[in-house]
């Protein structure tokens, strides 16, 4: 039923074109009290999709950011243990770059892990990018490594990174494992002639393909499924003193979204010791019938069991979805003695922020997972209205929520917009860390990074000091309206975090002369990075009186914060424009 493709005679396609590492433009962090939220430039577009402890202990978190010169180029950042950005790393702490030269590519990293030599290695996709498009059948497995500074390492590969062309159609590398030889394995899909399989590339340290290893470094995987196969993510599992890879992804029947999973010996082969009938490979059942089994991250503990964070379904015929953990045994079974049968799942609190919305209680997709030392799982994700709250829950190893974190072991932060959580680490410390990113607008989206303390609460001291409290009004003048409705508009924006909510009130000192859009504006400790538009309105009197100057007034504020209780924000200078012809 199965077949490990390994395609002897098809000649790879190895190459490296690579653009220029570019200096990301100053767009600083803000937060304390926990969150820090950053971007690489100011009007880019940042997606973060993994992230890892060095070996200084800093936080490094990598992934993609697209702006007005580029589709996609890689992204990584590194934060010191106290949530502020290395200065010593690449540009301020980031470090952007074009793995391939010329605007026709897109370049997506999706996974990142450090060497023995504290070199970064980051791995993705590159896409080919033409007429405004993806083009669908175009992609190889790429990848990029960097020394300690942040500096492209040209040692590695040709010129600093690795391209790779599997079978002529598009592969996607979603994973990425550094062996405890700093081989490098990068797992991903490939459309092959039997249909999309699993595909694995294994690379020397210095970023060859790997002749030891399937068919000239490469292996690829018939999981069974005309429908396609989708891996997602990858781990290291040593068995009896051998280094295995496991594979985690997702198979459809037809149906349902089912859990896949592959372990591969260090040869490349399925390994006969895992999954029924010696097949190497696990495909677990649908729990509920419907949309079960979306799995998006697997970790292994140091006795070989396996931990798939996942999302399934509620109920039978139910959209709601819940996170999960599932654990594995090293022989590939289910652990019965795990919460129910093998499965742990949480969902108590998410989108209870939102009492007008209880079609959204409990509503949570999981997307990382993070073992600790003591055996316990901790998983990230979001949920509740709009995706608008960030979680991390904690498990005992038994499968039971650890109710000594958070709220009955989930921790729920609430973002203005929505928000993603892609990868959760646990510091030596026992803090908690998670990186993604949050929406700003129609276009932008952030950086975010969050840490918790081992009890589930927010690090008060992680992030760059807050800046000191302020109102931004831009511009304060040169706005001009017309008698014959003709608009302007000006944005507000709070400077650091409050500590509670913020009223500003907005008023016309001549009405007769130009309306606003709002009488008063509202941040809270969850927008206030969040500029906010006040649109103002000409109005036509009956005098030929020529252009008349009026202001649009701002506070002064009210709030329970003495910082921004009684601040009062520049005001706006407005020209009406006279439509009138004088005689």
């Amino acid at each position: 039923m199965f077949a490990n493709w390994k395609w002897p005679g098809v000649g790879l396609l190895t190459l490296l074109v690579l653009g220029a590492t570019l200096a990301a433009p100053l767009f600083a962090a803000a937060g304390g009290g926990g969150i820090v939220i950053t971007s690489i430039g100011p009007d880019t577009r940042d997606t973060a999709k993994a992230s890892f402890v060095d070996l200084a202990g800093n936080i490094v978190v990598a992934g993609f950011t697209d702006g007005p010169n580029s589709a996609g180029d890689y992204a990584v950042l590194r934060f010191k243990p106290d949530g502020t950005l290395d200065p010593t790393f690449g540009n301020g702490g980031k470090v952007v770059t074009q793995v391939t030269n010329g605007g026709r590519h897109v370049d997506r990293a999706t996974a990142a892990m450090d060497q023995s030599t504290g070199r970064i290695v980051v791995a993705g996709i590159t896409l080919v990018y033409e007429g405004g498009w993806v083009q669908g059948n175009e992609g190889d497995f790429s990848m990029v490594r960097y020394d300690v500074l942040g500096n492209v390492d040209k040692t590695f590969g040709s010129k600093g990174a690795v391209l790779t062309d599997l079978f002529g159609d598009r592969d996607e590398a979603s994973a990425m494992v550094v062996q405890q030889d700093d081989k490098i394995v990068q797992a991903g899909s490939s459309i092959t002639p039997g249909g999309r399989d699993f595909a694995l590339v294994r690379y020397t340290a210095n970023g060859q393909l790997d002749t030891t290893f399937g068919a000239g470094g490469v292996v690829a995987t018939d999981m069974g499924f005309a429908k396609g196969d989708y891996p997602v993510r990858a781990a290291s599992q040593t068995i009896e003193g051998e280094e295995r890879i496991v594979v985690l992804g997702t198979v459809y029947d037809g149906v349902d979204s089912l859990i896949a999973l592959a372990r591969y010996t260090s040869d490349g082969t399925l390994d006969p010791t895992f999954g029924a009938a010696g097949t190497g490979i696990v495909i677990t059942p649908d729990f509920l019938g419907k949309r079960d089994g979306e799995p998006n991250a697997v970790a292994v503990d140091a006795l070989g069991n396996i931990f798939v964070a996942a999302t399934i379904a509620e109920a039978p015929d139910t959209a709601k979805m819940n996170m999960a953990v599932v654990k594995y045994l090293p022989n590939g079974e289910m652990d019965p003695s795990f919460g129910e049968g093998g499965v742990a799942r949480a969902n108590v609190i998410i989108g209870t922020l939102y009492p007008e919305h209880p079609e959204y209680y409990g509503n949570g997709e999981c997307w990382a997972v993070a073992l600790q030392p003591d055996g316990k799982i901790v998983v990230a994700g979001s949920g509740g209205y709009y995706f608008t709250e960030l979680f991390v829950a904690r498990f005992n190893p038994d499968g039971s929520l650890d109710d000594s974190f958070g709220a009955g072991g989930i921790a729920v932060t609430p973002f203005a917009t929505s928000c993603d959580a892609r990868s959760v680490v646990v510091l030596n410390d026992g803090r908690i860390v998670v990186s993604g990113h949050t929406t700003l607008d129609a276009w932008r989206r952030l950086i975010v990074v969050v840490c918790y303390r081992p009890d589930g609460t927010l690090d008060p001291d992680f992030g760059p000091p807050p800046a000191p409290a302020g109102i931004s009004v831009t511009p304060t003048s040169g706005l001009v309206t017309t008698e014959s409705g003709g608009t302007a508009s000006f944005t507000v924006v709070l400077n650091s975090r409050p500590t509670d909510d913020v009223f500003i009130p907005v008023a016309s000192s001549k009405p007769t002369e130009g309306t606003v859009s709002v009488s008063s504006l509202t941040f809270t400790p969850d927008n206030w990075y969040t500029a906010q538009t006040v649109t103002i309105t000409g109005v036509e009197d009956t005098a030929r009186d020529g252009d008349q100057p009026y202001a649009i007034t701002l506070g002064p504020a009210w709030s329970d914060d003495p910082a921004y209780d009684d601040r009062d924000p520049a005001d706006a200078s407005v020209t009406n424009k006279d439509n009138k012809k004088k005689k």
